[in-house]
């Protein structure tokens, strides 16, 4: 009679593992492999953060939570307002980068190609910047020594050409 082999099936990062079994404790070792290698995939995808939206409003970060951010860092976040013609107003709860090293910045359009509205380095909160259409491009980029804590930021949107009125926020 021939066996066939089991199977256990491991649920990581939307990948789905199919790991052969033979005893249990193979499968302890088989799953801390698994599990240490897709952290480390995991940890390369979610580096940057993500950017919310809370309809007329928003946050992003650095995606490094309570821990500095990795060196050699590159991200790039793509805000738009939900409102067709509207303004978008960037500004920084925290921030915190190796100064003149390392950047954070906002450009006025889709990509780095628009105007640059601001680039900010070191341990000063910038100020709020406005958009003149609906989109923001926000790049962070980190060089290859010294890291810090990071940066918080918020979106926030108006059809006013001034974000002093914000519509849902």
């Amino acid at each position: 009679m021939v066996l066939a082999p089991r199977f256990y099936f491991f649920l990581l990062s939307s990948t789905i593992v199919l790991v052969p079994v033979k005893n249990k404790s193979s499968i302890m070792k088989k799953f801390n492999i698994i599990l240490w290698l897709s952290l480390l995939a995991f940890n390369g995808l979610s580096q940057c953060g993500f950017v919310s939206n809370e309809g007329y409003f928003g946050y992003f970060n650095d995606g490094s939570g309570a821990l500095n951010y990795e060196n050699d860092t590159e991200c790039s976040y793509l805000i738009t307002s939900p409102i067709q013609g509207g303004y978008l107003g960037i500004g920084f709860d925290s921030f915190d980068t190796e100064f003149n090293y390392d950047f954070v910045r906002v450009y006025d359009g889709i990509d780095e190609s628009a105007p640059l509205l601001g680039e900010y380095s070191g341990s000063d909160i910038p100020d709020q910047v406005q958009t003149s259409g609906q989109y923001a491009f926000v790049t962070f980029s980190s060089d290859f020594s010294n890291t810090a804590e990071g940066f918080s930021a918020y979106w926030s949107c108006s059809t006013l050409s001034t974000l002093n009125e914000c519509d849902g926020y």
